[in-house]
């Protein structure tokens, strides 16, 4: 019922071609409360979800604005309908199946844990980000936008399985995968057309 009118009847491929009108990001205080992370990731994304749907879509809907949120919200769909979070699924789902045993999201409970040596992102002056911090990566909440850290030669196995393009052990369908492959929008920049994440 708290869901705006003109967000009640965006699809699934819409938020995962950023396709939904809905914004790039949460901004301000908002985003800074969800590195507090004083919850689950999946309750965290619901209470994510309360500050997104209520408002007026940013975009108009149809035109490709690339949108992080509209994958919190695709994941939140997945909670909802399975009963089960998200970094599970994807663990059971994604990752085991495809031998990508160092695959793991990131937390900022994980993040104090970390030891030298490590490699991160640095600023835009060169000095290195610490991955200790809040910010360095996406909250928790922020997982299907991309919270994952994976070795190399696990993110080749995931790259391996897209390049031989079938289904197993990934999806059950080899239209389900031509489907993730299919472009659905053209992007601004002309530089094709974007799928479904």
């Amino acid at each position: 019922k708290q869901i705006h009118p003109k967000l009640r009847d965006v699809t699934l491929d819409e938020l995962l071609s950023h396709r939904s009108g809905l914004r790039r990001d949460l901004g301000g205080n908002e985003w800074v409360s969800f590195f507090q992370e004083k919850d689950s990731p999946s309750a965290e994304r619901r209470r994510m979800l309360k500050l997104l749907l209520n408002e007026k879509p940013e975009h108009p809907r149809g035109i490709y604005h690339y949108s992080n949120v509209g994958f919190v919200v695709a994941a939140a769909m997945l909670e909802k309908s399975t009963g089960q979070e998200f970094e599970t699924l994807m663990l059971r789902d994604v990752f085991k199946p495809l031998k990508m045993d160092s695959a793991d999201f990131r937390t900022m409970k994980s993040a104090r844990k970390l030891k030298a040596p490590l490699l991160w992102g640095h600023r835009s002056n060169g000095k290195p980000i610490s991955p200790k911090i809040a910010g360095a990566e996406n909250p928790s909440a922020y997982a299907p936008a991309g919270t994952v850290k994976v070795s190399i030669a696990d993110y080749a196995n995931y790259a391996q399985w897209h390049l031989k393009n079938q289904p197993a052990p990934v999806l059950s369908t080899q239209q389900a995968l031509d489907h993730l492959h299919t472009g659905q929008i053209k992007r601004p920049s002309g530089s094709g057309k974007y799928g479904g994440g």
